[in-house]
């Protein structure tokens, strides 16, 4: 690689509760025609940290770096038209002896391997480039052929020395792989700072597996979600929808949680809390399936216990089954009512589809006796020359008599007139105007006046004459009764 370098490089922590320590090396020099060969030339320098830099230590967290490059030609070096053979190696390694390799030398002499890679020429320029774990770009398709200015995840990733005891000498060493142009290679360190932060070790929550119990579900219907995996340092599982982290729906220190979604949902899972990130989330998604469509319907909302059984018409999944409360002669399978035998009230009938997910449907249904058409008269029987009977209705009012021909009977009111009528026994029956109309019926008899026909043989006679007793051609039994001055039995 035909260059000369202007190095300078950080190391840095996020900083946490026992301490951040900088350490710099500013021993600046220059390498210039490198051998070839694996391994090249490089340059190392060192950076000591002692156990009283730290307080309560047990293991360090996370490492970032920031490199300045500057590529050119002579001593001190100039920017300028050079190539890259891309045999340029940077690594750091740890007090115990940890390597990671912030940029790798793809010509492979560095690293032992063979060449991958040619000669690329470009404009030299002077460029930073900060390395940490979290950049999203890789450094390694972008570093290969030129120097440049942004933020890099490593060749190697930095949590590498993740946990490790920092107390010791790290190393950064800088190394050139190979020699293309004899003479004619340039390497200038001129500083380097290692910054790192040690706190209390941290365990992250394991991803969980997530499983649910059951899965799928009927709507209405709730399953368990069992979550798998260790919290480790966490304090608690968290539980999402919507995505990892958008939208909390409880929290479990356990390893079962209960769900009801109402339509099909996926959860997420992960261990939050205490020391520990928030990170990738286990899910699930839990299928809900519809209920069964149980329509059906009766023909009316209400009937009378002498109307005729009715049953019901199903629009929804046949061969479920009808209930309802006692009293109502429901037949379970059909759901047809015997009217005849159900207690008049109102009952809410409902039907059950047979299915993996049964749907339910509720009907109310009225059974209404029939109207009390209860009446009377204040005799069974009335004579031709009796007052006219009205009769006292104790049921339900305002319906209607009728009778059998030869008794003049007022419809409206029941009232018989017995000198117009004929003399018999008739049926005079009452007919209420109800929702279930009823009728009820009582026996009249309407009599003629006795025969009171009887004679003497003589219209007169005289008081010497024997005593008359007169011949009774009607009714017999009665009495006789006359005015004053005869002297009568």
């Amino acid at each position: 690689m035909k260059k000369i370098l202007l190095f300078k490089v950080f190391f840095l922590s996020l900083f946490m509760a026992y301490g951040q320590v900088a350490k710099t090396n500013t021993i600046s020099g220059t390498v210039t025609g490198l051998p070839a060969g694996p391994g090249g030339a490089h340059i190392d320098r060192t950076f000591s940290f002692a156990a009283g830099d730290f307080t309560a230590c047990t293991g360090l967290t996370e490492v970032e770096i920031s490199i300045n490059l500057i590529l050119g030609n002579g001593t001190p070096p100039t920017p300028g038209p050079y190539g890259v053979h891309e045999d340029l190696n940077v690594r750091l390694v740890s007090p115990t002896g940890t390597t990671v390799d912030l940029i790798q030398d793809r010509w492979g002499y560095w690293i032992g391997s063979a060449q991958t890679n040619t000669y690329s020429g470009f404009t030299a320029v002077n460029g930073t480039m900060n390395f940490d774990d979290d950049h999203p770009t890789s450094v390694i398709p972008v570093a290969v052929n030129e120097w440049t200015t942004g933020n890099f995840s490593p060749h190697n990733p930095l949590s590498t020395f993740d946990g490790e005891n920092p107390v010791g000498n790290w190393t950064l060493r800088i190394s050139d792989g190979n020699n293309q142009f004899a003479g004619a290679d340039y390497f200038h360190f001129v500083q380097a700072t290692l910054t790192v932060t040690c706190g209390t070790s941290c365990t992250e929550p394991d991803i969980p597996v997530v499983t649910a119990t059951p899965n799928p579900i009927c709507s209405g219907g709730s399953t368990t979600l069992n979550i798998a995996g260790n919290l480790n340092d966490a304090t608690q599982w968290h539980i999402y929808t919507g995505f990892c982290g958008v939208t909390p729906v409880g929290t479990t220190a356990g390893s079962t949680f209960t769900v009801s979604p109402t339509t099909t949902t996926t959860y997420f899972v992960r261990g939050q809390g205490g020391c520990t990130t928030p990170g990738t989330c286990g899910a699930i998604t839990v299928t809900v399936n519809p209920a069964e469509n149980a329509g059906y319907s009766y023909s009316s909302s209400s009937y009378c216990v002498n109307a005729a059984d009715p049953t019901p018409t199903i629009t929804g999944v046949g061969g479920g089954s009808f209930t309802s409360a006692a009293g109502l002669g429901l037949n379970g399978a059909t759901g047809a009512i015997d009217v005849s035998i159900s207690t008049p009230g109102t009952y809410t009938v409902t039907y059950t589809t047979p299915g993996a997910c049964p749907g339910t449907s509720n009907q109310n249904v009225t059974i209404n006796a029939l109207d009390d058409a209860s009446f009377s008269y204040s005799a069974s029987s009335y004579c031709t020359s009796d007052s006219d009977p009205t009769p006292t209705i104790t049921g339900l009012g305002g319906g209607s008599f009728s009778s059998t021909a030869g008794l003049s009977l007022n419809a409206g009111t029941g009232a018989i007139d017995v000198s117009a009528s004929t003399p018999g026994t008739y049926t005079v029956t009452y007919t209420t105007t109800g929702s279930c109309p009823n009728s009820s019926n009582v026996a009249v008899t309407i009599n003629a006046a006795d025969d009171a026909s009887f004679n003497y043989s003589a219209s007169s006679y005289c008081v010497s004459n024997s005593d008359p007793t007169p011949t009774i051609t009607g009714l017999p039994g009665g009495s006789f009764s006359s005015t004053a001055g005869l002297s009568l039995n």
